[in-house]
């Protein structure tokens, strides 16, 4: 997905919010989002950071929703690869024996059960499980992370939805020593039974063990040839993609599905391309945006930041560093009512391109010209 496909995809998400709200009720941060000036601009500009091929959207509100809102999201899930790449290059400095292992959590669901249900048990199991002690009938997880030195970890959250309903996962990118691959597969097992014990603890259930202990806990360590830099990409994702460690990753605003599941961003994608399932994913995408609302997509465990001497930013404190940048071009208020009337938010970033601000100045008048012109005919 581009950054033209992601301002459209972004007003399919506003248009929703809109068709759902309560009459009389406050338009929500994602509906302004990039649309209505901020209360202390005059005007929309545009901005361009040194060095910058393009310029960026200033003076506007912004939601900073990774889940509702294709735009917001793709900037704060860069900065949080950046973020992750940079604490793995960091543990791994520190001794050649430290290493990476993805954890990754599913939980069995039926279709009727919503978002939030499958969510709150998966939840709730994880907590359960990571605050288990230990009294010696099976390995609990703090045994497990401390034969492994663990130091903490990353967790993202990954949605998608299919014929079976909602597939919540979380990712653990854990940060370890480097497990012998003859102790790899014990590991495995060793959370596999205690997921098991605190998902049914969790009020989940298990109608098919077989199944679930082939799907519900994966554990992959990262080496070097499988791509340190496809984790930190993977993670820090919310539009979903097709990856495995053996495989280069697809990047997520390219890939809108997975494992034959639609994400959220895929709905959005669905329904503006005129989709017959539109209805239906206008549905679920209203009740995963009212779910997901408020929650972390991408977090560290308590101090691990502090450990690895990073500098931690909000999602909201990485929405408005991307605002910053030396002036380029002011809108006067015609012009940006234009804009937003055509839907062209990503066509005037791409349209900056290669242009300095007095040639944007000459040409966008033309721009606006011939969408006038398509829209007449």
């Amino acid at each position: 997905m581009n950054i033209i496909e992601r301002f459209k995809n972004q007003r399919v998400s506003q248009l929703i919010h809109f068709k759902n709200r309560l009459k009389g009720s406050k338009p929500s941060q994602v509906e302004n989002c990039f649309r209505l000036k901020t209360q202390r601009s005059s005007f929309v500009t545009l901005k361009k950071k040194e060095g910058a091929k393009r310029a960026h959207y200033s003076g506007l509100q912004t939601c900073s929703s990774v889940w509702a809102c294709p735009v917001c999201s793709s900037i704060i899930s860069e900065r949080r690869k950046k973020h992750l790449q940079e604490a793995i290059n960091l543990w791994r400095e520190k001794d050649p024996c430290n290493s990476v292992l993805m954890i990754t959590f599913t939980t069995p669901h039926l279709i009727f059960q919503s978002l939030n249900d499958v969510l709150r048990i998966q939840d709730k199991a994880i907590r359960i499980m990571k605050k288990q002690p230990q009294r010696g009938r099976y390995k609990v997880w703090r045994s497990i992370m401390t034969d492994i030195n663990s130091v903490g970890s990353f967790t993202g959250r990954e949605i998608t939805w299919g014929q079976n309903g909602w597939h919540p996962h979380r990712h653990e990118c854990t940060l370890a020593v480097r497990v012998p691959s003859a102790d790899l597969k014990q590991c495995r097992e060793d959370i596999l039974t205690a997921f098991s014990i605190a998902f049914q603890k969790a009020g989940g259930v298990i109608s098919d063990m077989r199944s679930f202990r082939r799907r519900a806990v994966q554990v992959d360590q990262i080496t070097d040839d499988d791509g340190f830099e496809r984790v930190s990409s993977y993670i820090t994702k919310v539009e979903g993609q097709k990856w495995t460690l053996a495989q280069e990753a697809t990047k997520g605003n390219e890939k809108l599905a997975k494992n034959g599941n639609i994400t959220p961003f895929g709905m959005l994608e669905a329904i503006r391309q005129g989709s017959d399932k539109s209805s239906l994913y206008q549905l679920k995408f209203y009740e995963y945006a009212l779910t997901m609302k408020g929650k972390k997509q991408f977090f560290p465990t308590h101090g691990l930041n502090q450990f690895l001497k990073l500098n931690w930013k909000t999602d909201q404190e990485i929405m408005q560093e991307s605002k910053s940048g030396e002036q380029y071009f002011f809108f006067s208020h015609e012009d940006w009512a234009q804009v937003l009337h055509f839907n062209i938010k990503g066509e005037i970033i791409v349209f900056t391109e290669g242009k300095n601000e007095f040639e944007f100045m000459r040409d966008l008048p033309h721009l606006l010209k011939d969408y006038q012109l398509k829209c007449a005919v």
